[in-house]
């Protein structure tokens, strides 16, 4: 039995079968993860419902009333699948409005409606240093994170100013603001949470964690995106503002403000799926908590769920369907940048070969260019790259710097100091993406039948394996389409056959002579891997890596007793970093 409520009240619902689709992140289009519950439903004209729907069937009804209906519940028996959610009204005939419900949250729909300078603004607020600190406050800025002034904010080194030397002057009194600051993504999630918006989640070892503790986090303060109407600013303090009239220089060209939108005027919401796009995370949201859930974190344990013996038939696939041999996800690249700039490979087992754009970030790429100052450097210029004010902008703090003397111009006498200034850099996502290219390369799929229960959809999450016996293993579920438990048909599901990763290290130890020798070690593996230790005497060939592969340890020349030490090689994009030790040990002469 069905039940629909809309604002408190019950709607009727036609006779016909209302089918049901889960899905989080379908590995077969990543772009889509977001929506858990949706359904297409025919509402019948009723008293109720002509009611609900504010009498759009009447003659000059306007339907623009109820686009979009929130505080939707969905009951299936005692469960309600859908709590808070949405109806849209996509259009009336003869025998009824045709709707939408999805499953979207009521903090989903302030999210939309928030204006991310409001959490920008609230950070910023913090970031205050007494006059005559400038050196003090330029440094931090310069760093990107200081103590508990400076929670994510960066004057970072692009080309919205033509780089003629290594001095940048940041405001001049002809010219005014010639700059923009950047703000972190964990920046921004502080201020959502300072503003007490919506909270933060990660699944990392079979737990939910807050987001600042989780693995994620040192890589979230260092992905920024350009606040572009926030100067550094001097007011008897030093201090972040915002401008929100005038003009600014870019380039030695003005542009009016009120055409500068932070996250190109995007609502929060989608720069939250942005983020979670770049570490390969489903999202769901329970309440004012928004949860990431990173596909690497997803592994056997307590919250496996065993649908054994309920399978009726299955249809096997030896790839995921909807991939292709080669499968590209991407940023958007935009300007100069050619089009596998910042692209990584998905292999899948298709035959014949082919090759495809899998999907691409909603973030972009601007142009890169080189400058004999700085080496290549992006350009952010807005006047000629327009796309900057479409798409999102994320790039990342791998730890290159630029010496600059920033001079910020100023009666009686300017202020100037040298800082170590970021060269921002493309964000490397592969990492995150290692079991999305394990269980692709796997590409043992099965669309299957099965018998699931309306208490079933309620306790899935997307980091919820499935236990099917029958066909050996753990899965992944991809998806359930258009599922009505009241019709007394099966569930139509997409699984996917579920392995960890492998990752392994031979020989675990090694003997050299007194001189210098090289010794080869073998990794077995589907992940990125790294060289986070080894001693001082000891010469590795290569300190990063992906997949199976070798690398060479040369020892260099012993003049004294016996030594032993320890070569370490770390998996990485996982929360454990899982490390295997080499034990290397050198003879005396």
């Amino acid at each position: 039995m069905k039940r629909l409520v809309i604002d408190n009240v019950v709607a009727d619902l036609p006779n016909t079968p209302i089918g049901f689709n889960w899905e989080y992140l379908d590995l077969s289009d990543p772009g889509k993860r977001y929506a858990p519950f949706s359904s297409s439903i025919k509402l019948p004209f009723s008293p109720a419902n002509n009611k609900i729907m504010s009498f759009g069937n009447a003659i000059g009804g306007r339907l623009i009333q109820v686009r979009n209906l929130p505080n939707v519940d969905f009951w299936l028996g005692h469960n309600k699948v859908i709590e808070g959610g949405y109806l849209k009204v996509n259009s009336i005939d003869k025998s009824g409005f045709n709707c939408n419900i999805s499953g979207s949250s009521g903090i989903v729909n302030t999210l939309n409606n928030y204006d991310i300078d409001d959490a920008i603004d609230t950070v910023a607020a913090l970031f205050t240093y007494s006059s005559p600190n400038y050196g003090v406050a330029i440094e931090s800025l310069a760093a990107g994170l200081e103590g508990s002034v400076n929670y994510g904010f960066l004057l970072p080194r692009t080309l919205a100013d033509p780089i003629t030397s290594t001095t940048w002057t940041i405001y001049d009194t002809s010219e005014l603001y010639k700059h923009e600051i950047w703000c972190s993504a964990a920046a921004i999630m502080k201020g959502l949470i300072d503003n007490s918006v919506c909270t933060f989640k990660v699944w990392e070892g079979q737990a939910l964690v807050d987001i600042a503790s989780s693995y994620i986090y040192s890589d979230l303060q260092k992905l920024y995106t350009p606040a572009w109407n926030y100067t550094f600013k001097f007011d008897n303090t030093w201090k972040i503002t915002k401008e929100t009239s005038g003009q600014r220089i870019i380039n030695s060209k003005s542009i009016n403000r009120t055409e500068l939108k932070t996250i190109a005027g995007k609502t929060t919401w989608e720069y939250l799926k942005v983020v979670a796009q770049l570490f390969c995370c489903s999202i769901y949201t329970s309440g004012t908590q928004v949860v990431f859930v990173p596909l690497n974190e997803i592994t056997s344990g307590t919250t496996d769920f065993d649908l054994s013996g309920r399978m009726k038939s299955h249809v096997k696939h030896p790839n995921i369907p909807g991939q292709n041999y080669i499968n590209y996800i991407k940023f958007k690249n935009t300007d100069n940048l050619p089009a596998y700039y910042g692209r990584m490979e998905v292999l899948a087992p298709v035959n014949p070969y082919s090759a495809k754009d899998l999907f691409a970030f909603d973030a972009m790429m601007p142009g890169l260019y080189y400058n004999s100052y700085v080496g290549n450097i992006f350009n952010t210029d807005v006047n000629a790259n327009g796309e900057l004010n479409k798409s999102i902008l994320l790039l990342y703090d791998d730890g290159t710097t630029t010496e600059t003397t920033v001079v910020f111009e100023a009666s009686p006498s300017n202020f100037s100091e040298v800082a170590d200034l970021k060269v921002l850099s493309r964000f490397e996502f592969d990492i995150y993406y290692t079991s999305f290219q394990a269980l692709s390369a796997k590409g043992l799929a099965f669309d299957v039948e099965m018998s699931i229960n309306p208490f079933d959809l309620i306790r899935l999450k997307p980091y919820s394996l499935l236990k099917i016996h029958e066909l050996g293993g753990l899965f992944y579920l991809n998806k359930i389409s258009n599922y009505d438990p009241d019709s007394g048909k099966l569930a139509k599901c997409q699984v996917v056959k579920f392995d960890t990763p492998s990752f392994s290290v031979s020989p675990l130890t090694l003997s050299y002579a007194s001189g210098v020798e090289t010794k080869t070690v073998t990794v077995t593996s589907a992940v990125f891997w790294q060289i986070t230790a080894y001693p001082a005497w000891i010469i590795p060939s290569a300190t990063l890596g992906y997949g199976s592969d070798t690398f060479t340890l040369r020892s260099t020349i012993n003049t004294g007793v016996q030594r032993t030490g320890t070569v370490k090689v770390a998996r990485r994009g996982y929360s454990d970093n899982q490390e295997i030790s080499i034990t290397v040990t050198q003879a005396a002469p």
